[in-house]
């Protein structure tokens, strides 16, 4: 008969390679949906999946494993929690960088572009956060049990007010910011998307709370820390699929056609900007019809007259028509 332990440990095996199934089937998906659609916020839910699984498997799954080599030997719990605390802390910069990515995708979901000023002022607020824990790290070896359990805990209780405070910003672009949306159905997506993504990020926050306490609160927050960005993906993929398609292939067939445009190297999303401006849509329109922000409409219009050498639209316009004429 198999022995508990050795059952324990096929269960854990078993555990770390769903976890790690679902984050890289969620990366895929990611890909997948930037790679079709084309949106700025898809491309940072990209960046945000990758980076959210390379902390996983370095911060968590890298952590457990040591702990539990470290277990069969007799070794002082201060050494064992400051080397167990060295994998998380060297791995959180890739947290830091996916907490800035879920921002950025939530401010880009409804339009918004982050200003420089935000960004630098995060990521030097995260750089002291970074800076503390590492001396924190250092004072381990100082301490006694006691003292070790009770910074491990201010550690924790840390991370999970840094994840509040990126939950915080993020739903203020997602719920206030998309509630002030007029395309009523790009208004319901981020709405809903904002619910999903809510119900996973509080869900992991309280079984991280825990995993000191249960071992199978730990597998269990493995699982959702890895595999929650496949719901959101998912209720993604399935609105964009049915209410954003791409153009039908006979539009993509006649853009694929132009010479000038295939001759200037114009990009699909410049092909789609221009598409709109002949229309007749304003910036803020084409920002809202393409959902992208009105900035990345600004500069993707420059890069369009430069590469077609012309000084503004009309112009733009004109060498478009007479091309089409001919």
């Amino acid at each position: 008969m198999f022995s508990n332990v050795f059952l324990q440990d096929i269960f854990l095996a078993a555990v770390v390679v769903v976890s790690l199934g679902a984050g890289a089937a969620s990366i895929l998906l990611a890909y997948n949906l930037n790679d079709k659609y084309k949106f700025d916020y898809l491309a940072s839910y990209e960046y945000f999946q990758i980076l959210t699984v390379i902390f996983g498997v370095f911060g968590l799954l890298g952590t457990m494993i040591v702990r539990q080599v470290l277990k069969d030997f007799t070794i002082e719990l201060t050494l064992v929690e400051t080397i167990v605390q060295l994998l998380p802390f060297l791995s959180v910069p890739f947290l830091v960088a996916a907490w800035y990515m879920f921002i950025r995708l939530s401010a880009e979901m409804v339009n918004k572009t982050l200003s420089k000023t935000f960004t630098i002022s995060y990521f030097l607020f995260q750089s002291l956060f970074f800076i503390s824990y590492g001396f924190a790290i250092l004072r381990f070896a100082d301490l006694k049990n006691e003292s070790v359990e009770n910074a491990t805990s201010v550690i924790k209780l840390t991370m999970i007010a840094m994840h509040a405070i990126t939950i915080l910003i993020s739903y203020y672009y997602l719920y206030f910011r998309g509630a002030g949306l007029k395309d009523k159905v790009h208004k319901g997506m981020v709405l809903y998307f904002g619910h999903i993504n809510l119900l996973v990020q509080v869900s992991g926050i309280i079984l991280f709370y825990f995993t000191d306490r249960y071992v199978s609160v730990s597998l269990v927050y493995l699982i959702i820390f890895f595999g929650g960005g496949l719901l959101p993906l998912l209720f993604l993929g399935n609105r964009l699929k049915k209410d954003f398609n791409i153009r039908s292939g006979q539009e993509e067939d006649q853009l694929e056609s132009s010479d000038l445009l295939f001759r200037h190297e114009i990009s699909r999303r410049e092909k789609e900007i221009i598409e709109k401006i002949c229309e007749g849509f304003t910036n803020q329109q084409i920002s809202e019809a393409l959902f992208i922000s009105l900035q990345t409409v600004k500069d993707h219009s420059h890069n369009i007259y430069k590469k077609l050498g012309v000084k503004n639209r009309v112009q733009m316009v004109n060498m478009i028509r007479s091309h089409t004429d001919k």
